[in-house]
């Protein structure tokens, strides 16, 4: 079990927690470019859950949604992603910037699967959203920490940290990515992944690693966070909150094929009447999840074909197809 000794930090966060919204890394810019939140309605007959909905938006000019140009974007952030403060400062640590730039983005693609069936696009797309989204800054790069390239990240998909501003308290994000081609696969195997994690004991492991493996090299910031994860002036002080990105094949988007114009002009009410699904599919797994009491945010996005998507982020990352 974590130390639960009481700290001699103080306890407010004007004091002891740096603002950690200055560790942001995601591209606002990208988010607004490619993504649009969506204000559909889902109803969950259980408390402590959260929705959030985007989708991706459309060319104004072609009226087709812009997923290759996402998929770029996502692409661009691998560094971002995957490397530490104190990686990156130690290969910048040359004369030319563009060189030291261009290794870094070897040195992250290099952690990723190169298979189409790799679940580490969510992962990516799931620290984007966090960060870009929800303002959450990625606590620690995961990716760094796989020792074998092959294989994937083990526990939490990631794990970010949001100071909440009206409860007075730290909310640590632990994440799981799922992008299936049928939602409720997707929802299934989160709901999974998150009772593994206390069925097996395996949530200590997790905050231990935002105390031993912090991504920023700010060490006020890294002895703030690591009080609050460890509960040393209160267990109310770190709330758990478990982010579920679910990924899937939209049905809709086969409209494409005989009248894009009627899709981009329509899409949002076929979200809006599709979102009475997601609450049906919710309400049917959290009747007789075991972990219902937890915190969940889910955050949904439509795709016209996930395998599609991951062929398109590999193409971005590697300058050609997977093999």
């Amino acid at each position: 079990m974590l130390d639960r000794r009481k700290s001699e930090l103080p306890t407010t966060p004007s004091t002891s927690l740096p603002p950690l919204e200055d560790y942001l890394e995601a591209s606002q810019q990208n988010l607004s470019a490619c993504l649009s939140p969506f204000d559909g309605t889902v109803d969950v007959n259980v408390a402590g859950i959260d929705v959030t909905l985007h989708y991706v938006k459309f060319n104004q000019h072609t009226k087709k949604p812009k997923f290759k140009e996402f998929a770029k974007a996502l692409a661009k952030h691998v560094v971002r992603f995957t490397l530490s403060s104190r990686t990156r400062n130690q290969v910048r640590s040359g004369d030319d910037y563009f060189e030291d730039e261009g290794e870094l983005q070897t040195i992250a693609r290099d952690y990723f699967r190169k298979v189409e069936n790799s679940g580490e696009v969510g992962e990516l797309l799931l620290f984007f959203l966090l960060e870009a989204a929800l303002k959450a800054p990625q606590a620690v790069c995961k990716m760094e920490l796989k020792t074998n390239p092959n294989d994937e990240i083990k526990g939490a998909d990631g794990i970010h940290v949001k100071w909440d501003e009206k409860g007075g308290h730290l909310d640590v994000f632990l994440g799981e990515a799922k992008m299936y081609q049928n939602i409720g696969d997707a929802m299934d195997d989160a709901l999974d992944s998150v009772a593994n994690l206390y069925n097996e004991n395996k949530l200590e492991d997790e905050l231990h690693l935002v105390t031993s493996h912090f991504k920023h090299l700010d060490q006020k910031l890294q002895n703030a966070v690591t009080a609050w994860v460890r509960g040393e002036s209160s267990p109310d002080d770190c709330h758990i909150i478990h982010a579920c990105l679910i990924g899937w094949d939209f049905g809709k988007y086969r409209l494409l094929d005989s009248d894009p114009g009627s899709l981009f002009r329509d899409f949002e009410d076929h979200y809006r009447n599709y979102c009475k699904n997601i609450s049906r599919l919710l309400n049917r797994r959290f009747d007789a999840y075991e972990h219902r009491h937890l915190s969940f945010n889910f955050l949904f996005i439509p795709f016209r074909s996930v395998k599609s998507f991951r062929k398109a982020f590999y193409r971005a990352l590697l300058g050609k197809s997977l093999p």
